[in-house]
């Protein structure tokens, strides 16, 4: 069924997709000021549009008995699934190229998972869409065709369900699902963030809140009031504007903070009418236009700034608006030569359609279960390449992740040994987390229980800042320090990107919606960061436990992996060992100490018996060439920018056992 073509909503659909893209590009703009931190929230305004066109098209054709499963999902599948497979077809050489084997065997599974509607569960499992490693995820924008079509799936068997046995209050069950997930979205999003923002039932709010704007248009017809059809456009358009503007990927979501942007698309789909001022704006040539072409252009912007950002080139905002018009122009040729084609079943009939859509699906689940089953081709690496795959976050120990935040006491990884003899616990950010899996070993070495603490910045009396001034109490750090009071004297890991997040984004003025954090002055002792750390040490040794405070991590300001994977492309295999040798890859002693020089003076005026120093420095660096360095004896040191690999996370474990154990 064809419905009334409304050119507001393209216009709609090209706000939504413009802050997507601008949000994912990181673009810094007036004045150093990024005014799409709070662009995620186009996918919620996309949300709204498909549940409103879609439950449209499903009512007038069971009103009139001519809806047909199978004619809903071939239309459905003309206007995916031809854009979607190209993409993804375009991509492969580029994953081949630059992609190291756990990274192509992860972006192959998201394929599949996408292929088969289910990335956002994929994504789900892995990590969060915020973080920095997501933003090397060439497909994690999937996630929302995959809940949309999870939603095709379902609500048209639920809607001829509700038609049938109590369609007089069909409006009112959409109104109760709305708020129940609204309600299940709210609550989750509290400890489990992950999940209420990539899975359907917490997103099925804001499909519902179209579709009951759907089902009141059929019903009663959209209401038109003179004043109401000025201000309430308005209202919507600000709405939406300032969630954009002021909102970012710090705040929980989706919940009830979500309802703003979702009544200013409801206001827009409602209240625009031909001829207002909102409603030309949104009906002009350059909002149409883009609309016409978002589906494409959302598809193309999230690989060609994952790619780019994996072969670090092409990162600086002038760049990103190469990226950018890159992406318009791939996405108007998608829309020109295969959306609108593919949708014409005039020129394309069903059965040619369906077998070209079925065959270059099996060539791709084909090559992409290739790619998995075979570690990410891990054949492509020699022998000395073989040094670029040196582990990944978020391992888990004993089949559990650790890791994942929550502030729920209780929540620790716990492995328990038969009558051990002591314990071991970890606490900190991911710097500690690629030292657990060493300390775990050490642990059942030494016949010891190992308890993992989730991750936290240990810091106490300190608040979280955020980019937008607004500061948040840091409360994990207390929290494990009455967890650390329950238990007996253990011994204590503190390791943590300290200088990074207490010092250098405070310096820098720029947070790009990433966390710091400020000290909470609690008493004439604790004002400044330095005295906090300090503090929160002398809290932990306090209690009994001896502590072992590692000390900061020298950093690159690259990724070493990917630098000697640039050093050795082009280069005879037979010449390898020679070049990395002869390549000397490192960075600065002397900067390293200068930058870290109050917090080591902090970590260092704690004089105690049960407070125990470790210095990687010491395992990395050289006084003599004054440089620190990033492989040692063919092995690299680290599985990124900061990151120790497992082998330098063994060096400094070992050194950590030397002091407590000879």
């Amino acid at each position: 069924m064809t419905l009334k073509y409304r050119p507001e909503i393209d216009g709609l659909r090209a706000l939504a997709v413009v802050s997507v893209i601008f949000y994912h590009a990181e673009l810094i703009l007036l004045g150093g000021v990024n005014p799409f931190r709070g662009g995620f929230i186009g996918v919620d305004v996309f949300f709204v549009i498909s549940g409103y066109l879609i439950t449209l098209i499903i009512l007038k054709e069971i009103s009139t008995n001519c809806f047909s499963f199978v004619n809903f999902y071939e239309r459905r599948a003309r206007r995916i699934l031809p854009a979607l497979l190209i993409v993804i077809t375009a991509s492969v050489p580029f994953a081949w190229l630059f992609m190291l084997p756990k990274a192509l065997k992860e972006y192959a599974g998201s394929v599949l998972s996408s292929l088969f509607f289910g990335s956002n569960i994929w994504f789900f499992q892995q990590d969060g869409y915020t973080t920095e490693a997501s933003a090397l995820k060439p497909f994690l924008h999937t996630w929302s065709l995959s809940i949309e079509e999870q939603f095709y799936m379902l609500f048209p068997i639920v809607l001829i369900l509700l038609w049938k046995f109590c369609r007089t209050y069909l409006t009112g069950v959409l109104i109760v699902g709305l708020l129940a997930s609204l309600q299940l979205a709210h609550f989750i999003s509290a400890d489990y963030q992950n999940a209420a923002f990539f899975l359907l039932p917490t997103r099925g709010w804001e499909l519902l809140a179209g579709a009951i704007l759907a089902k009141l248009e059929l019903s009663k017809g959209r209401i038109s009031r003179p004043a109401l059809d000025i201000a309430a456009p308005l209202l919507g358009l600000l709405l939406i504007c300032y969630s954009i503007a002021f909102y970012d990927d710090q705040i929980k979501h989706p919940s009830w903070v979500t309802v703003p942007p979702i009544v200013g698309t409801m206001l827009l789909i409602w209240f625009c009418k031909k001829g207002e001022f909102i409603t030309d704006i949104l009906s002009s040539k350059p909002f149409v236009a883009i609309g016409l072409i978002s589906y494409s252009l959302y598809l193309w912007h999230f690989p060609i700034l994952a790619f780019a950002r994996i072969n670090e080139i092409g990162t600086t905002d002038y760049a990103q608006w190469w990226h950018i018009f890159l992406a318009f122009f791939l996405a108007y040729i998608t829309y020109r030569f295969i959306e609108q084609p593919t949708r014409n079943k005039k020129l394309i009939s069903t059965k040619p359609f369906l077998s070209i859509i079925l065959l270059t699906t099996i060539m791709l689940v084909a090559i992409f279960s290739y790619f998995y089953k075979t570690e990410g081709a891990k054949f492509r690496l020699s022998e000395y390449e073989s040094l670029f795959e040196t582990g990944e976050l978020n391992l888990p120990i004993e089949g559990k992740y650790c890791f994942r935040p929550t502030p729920k006491l209780g929540e620790h990884c716990q492995f328990i040994t038969p009558n051990a003899v002591g314990t071991i616990i970890g606490i900190g950010d991911s710097h500690l987390e690629v030292l657990s899996r060493s300390l775990y070993d050490l642990a059942k070495e030494y016949n010891m229980n190992y308890i993992q603490f989730p991750d936290c910045v240990w810091i106490l009396n300190t608040d979280e800042l955020r980019h937008d001034g607004e500061r948040r109490r840091n409360s994990c750090s207390e929290a494990q320090l009455k967890e650390l009071s329950t238990l007996e004297p253990a011994i204590v890991v503190n390791s943590q990107r300290i200088t990074y997040r207490l010092v250098d984004f405070i310096q820098s003025g720029v947070f790009k919606g990433k966390k710091t954090y400020q000290p909470l002055p609690i008493n004439d002792k604790v004002q400044t960061i330095e005295q906090a750390v300090t503090f929160s040490n002398k809290e932990i040794l306090a209690l009994g436990h001896t502590l072992v405070q590692i000390f900061p991590t020298p950093e690159n300001d690259f990724s070493v992996p990917k630098k000697y994977k640039q050093l050795l492309t082009g280069t005879n295999p037979l010449d390898y060992k020679k070049t990395i040798s002869n390549a000397d890859i490192g960075t600065s002693y002397a900067a390293y100490k200068e930058r870290h020089k109050n917090i080591f003076e902090a970590l260092e005026s704690i004089e105690e018996p049960k407070y125990i120093k470790i210095y990687p420095d010491k395992l990395f660096c050289s006084e003599k060439t004054n440089k620190c360095k990033t492989d040692l004896n063919s092995n690299l040191l680290y599985m990124d920018t900061d990151h120790l690999s497992k082998y330098a996370a063994d060096l400094v474990v070992t050194e950590l056992e030397k002091k407590l154990f000879d």
